[in-house]
């Protein structure tokens, strides 16, 4: 995983958990909030590679192959060893609660399963430790609708992108309604070719960089909003016939409403994030 070199004295969260899209989350997560960090697939590499007395705190995962979170924080209680620890798990079972007691622990994360990278970190006390599985369920299907209705706006983008720049013609006369707004342009038909290209690409990489989704998506979906109200703007002073809003409405304001919707989730994926942060350093 990617780790950013800082200099010393410099605060940091180091993250122990083995598996990578979380790591990848929670370092997507630090950086969102301007946080350095550093992450690691198994405690031996914390031990070998960390510089434990600088200032932070770290972020253990409970469930390890080599070494339990809490095997290793009796590993690590020692003079020397300053930092707080704050115990991950997906799998909560009834002894945790008992164990973090004896580690003398009073928080613990509870993080979703089975997709980190989209999933939610919650902070969670006492009898609160176990959460709410239907609503985290809930939550997950919700991720997973704006995501269909972002890839959507990938599969249509693209395809209009690959169509319009391969067979420019074959578009104007396939498409229904195109041939009533003008004279066949190729040029002008490649032109908004590439644009859909890059509206696919932004929706689809914004997808896999988090750090980026906000805006990728934004500026993909301002062109759809544009797109749309020109449309409307032409039913309204008479181009067209109000009938071409219905029609064309699949591929012109669809899209801008899913554009909209995924932008906003993301933009409520970032809020949640920060909160999540500072809601662990209390």
């Amino acid at each position: 995983m990617p780790n950013r070199t800082v200099p010393p004295g410099v605060a940091r969260v180091f993250t122990v958990d083995q598996d990578e899209e979380t790591q990848f989350s929670l370092l997507n997560l630090f950086q969102l909030a301007n946080i350095d960090c550093r992450s690691f697939g198994t405690c031996p590499d914390l031990f070998d590679a960390a510089d434990l007395k600088a200032p932070g705190c770290l972020l253990l995962d409970t469930n390890l192959q080599d070494i339990n979170g809490f095997d290793a924080q009796q590993r690590l209680a020692t003079p020397r060893f300053s930092l707080p620890i704050v115990f991950m798990t997906g799998n909560a079972t009834i002894p945790m609660p008992v164990e973090r007691e004896k580690v003398r622990s009073n928080s613990s994360l509870l993080r979703s399963e089975p997709k980190p990278s989209f999933g939610k970190f919650r902070l969670c006390r006492g009898d609160n430790f176990f959460g709410s599985q239907p609503k985290e369920i809930e939550m997950q299907i919700f991720r997973y609708f704006t995501l269909a209705m972002v890839w959507f706006n990938v599969v249509l983008a693209g395809w209009l992108s690959i169509h319009m720049l391969y067979d420019p013609e074959g578009w104007y006369y396939f498409v229904p309604g195109v041939t009533d707004t003008g004279f066949y342009n190729q040029h002008f038909i490649r032109d908004i070719g590439i644009i859909q290209g890059f509206i696919a690409l932004a929706f689809a990489i914004g997808t896999f960089k988090p750090d980026r989704r906000i805006e990728l998506w934004a500026a993909a979906t301002l062109w759809l909003i544009a797109h749309a109200c020109f449309h409307m703007w032409e039913v309204a002073v008479g181009i067209c016939s109000a009938s071409v809003l219905l029609r064309d409405f699949p591929a012109v304001s669809l899209p801008a409403l899913f554009g909209i919707a995924g932008t906003l989730w993301a933009c409520a994926q970032s809020k949640a994030a920060g909160r999540s942060l500072a809601t662990a350093n209390l």
